[in-house]
């Protein structure tokens, strides 16, 4: 509903507008994590940011389902994920009192955490699930930061 020139003001393509709520989720999951208690343990904290970041937001399943990726969407969605990792890869050095540029842990949560999420959206997308997101989202962060052991029920997944 906007003018072809006022659309361009703001975004650069249209899988760059699209990818904008991805930047306002990560942004939302940093100030989320600098917002947690000092005294809470990094995994809990990192998870209830992440988890955070979807909270807000009602996924229209069906309108995510018919999206098909495109190269020029997908070189997008790169550069968005590596964007948001390196802003909770920040905040989750200043957290554990390290350095990003030095310390390769805080790339490393920071990227589990994001991969963790991409693969939960997938996978609840292609199952149809009829959970909500989020609780779906916290069960993989939890298992991630308990180091993945095997599900205790057969064929859980």
């Amino acid at each position: 509903g906007v003018s072809a020139r006022t659309f361009n003001n703001y975004f650069a393509s249209k899988d760059e507008a699209f990818l904008a709520t991805a930047y306002d989720r990560g942004a939302r999951m940093q100030a989320a994590l600098a917002a947690r208690p000092a005294e809470e343990p990094l995994w809990p904290a990192v998870i209830e940011a992440v988890v955070h970041g979807f909270a807000t937001e009602a996924v229209d399943l069906r309108q995510a389902r018919r999206i098909r990726p495109t190269p020029t969407l997908a070189a997008e969605q790169l550069k968005a994920i590596m964007v948001i990792e390196q802003g909770l890869a920040e905040g989750i050095a200043r957290r554990i009192g390290t350095d990003v540029e030095h310390d390769l842990y805080p790339r490393l949560v920071a990227a589990a955490a994001l991969s963790a999420t991409r693969v939960t959206i997938e996978h609840w997308l292609r199952t149809e699930s009829a959970l909500p997101f989020p609780p779906v989202l916290r069960d993989a962060l939890e298992r991630v930061a308990a180091g993945l052991p095997l599900p205790v029920e057969q064929g859980r997944s």
